[in-house]
């Protein structure tokens, strides 16, 4: 059983490392919290604030006391975007954490993430070309209040580093930024089949400076405010909705929205689609080991883009280990 454990790691491994960053599109902002970008919530559309089961990757703090097994998970996430006529890019996103569960005293997450957003800009008067690339530590508590209620906050230490080259000279510009962000969060939890969240992320909103040729520019980091909802029978299925709070009509309410669902027609095969921000997504999931010792799952989830390119190398890979 340990050398087949150890041979799925390995196989894991050079599959993770297979799915290279082709170029990028993104909601995600500069410094801000990227939200369900594990393969396990990807492939339920990055609905990821109200799944409380030892598998989910705990992006909102307040869930972690109702997260019952410790353990750490890894994972990386690509998304590309190419348009020939305008632009082309990458984004990479690797995460890794480690999660203690409930003490007397709470429980808490560390999580380390590295995060790089690529442009090339083509034909286009100003920057052709931009490049910002974050390295993030963040810690994250939650505390339960009750057996249905519960907090918590991140904060996290980001440094970031971007750099523009600028058309008209090709003169390579760069600067450095380093700062803190928080989130908090709760969790209320009805029962074992519906739960509820809210998340504010970046509450005391960063601000980052920079230089560029002389003239001094600052911007915040915009607080986001997020709502969740699951519903789950046992292990079998799970319904999962996350809402970005700052829309104002219906078209925007389905761009803030992320929506899915997992099936496990067997207690150890996952099936998951769901729907990222007006992207189709689908993804599946493979559990081994024992409830009661070690168990690991590996996880992997695409987009399916509204082009129909089902080979879109839109991907992320997750490994989980729990014990």
């Amino acid at each position: 059983m340990k050398k087949l454990f150890f041979l799925l790691l390995l196989t894991f491994g050079c599959l993770w490392a297979w799915a290279l960053p082709v170029a990028a599109n993104t909601t995600w902002e500069p410094g801000a919290l990227a939200l369900g970008l594990d393969a396990r919530s990807f492939g339920m559309g990055g609905a990821c604030l109200t799944v409380l089961d030892a598998w989910a990757e705990p992006y909102n703090p307040a869930a972690l006391p109702f997260l019952p097994r410790q353990g750490f998970w890894f994972g990386r996430f690509t998304n590309p975007y190419v348009d020939s006529a305008e632009l082309k890019g990458d984004q990479l996103h690797l995460h890794l954490g480690y999660l203690h569960p409930e003490t007397e005293n709470g429980a808490y997450a560390i999580t380390a993430y590295r995060h790089r957003f690529l442009w090339d800009y083509i034909g286009v008067v100003g920057y052709n070309h931009s490049y910002t690339d974050l390295a993030v530590f963040q810690y994250g508590y939650g505390y339960r209040l009750n057996e249905r209620l519960a907090l918590g906050f991140n904060v996290r230490r980001v440094a970031q580093t971007d750099e523009i080259e600028e058309e008209a000279t090709g003169a390579l510009l760069m600067r450095k930024n380093t700062y803190l962000s928080f989130d908090i969060g709760g969790v209320f939890r009805l029962n074992k089949a519906i739960a509820a969240s809210v998340l504010v992320t970046d509450v005391f909103a960063p601000k980052i400076h920079f230089n560029i040729g002389g003239t001094d520019y600052l911007y915040d980091v915009t607080p986001r405010v997020l709502f969740g909802g699951a519903f789950r029978l046992g292990d079998f299925f799970i319904f999962a909705l996350d809402l970005d709070g700052d829309f104002i009509n219906f078209d925007e309410l389905l761009a803030a929205t992320r929506i899915g669902v997992e099936i496990r027609p067997l207690p150890f095969v996952a099936i998951r689609s769901g729907c990222y921000h007006g992207w189709d997504t689908i993804g599946f999931g493979l559990r081994l080991g024992r409830m009661e010792g070690l168990e690991m799952a590996l996880d992997f989830a695409q987009y399916w883009p509204n082009e129909g390119d089902i080979l879109s190398r839109v991907q992320t890979w997750e490994m989980t280990i729990r014990f």
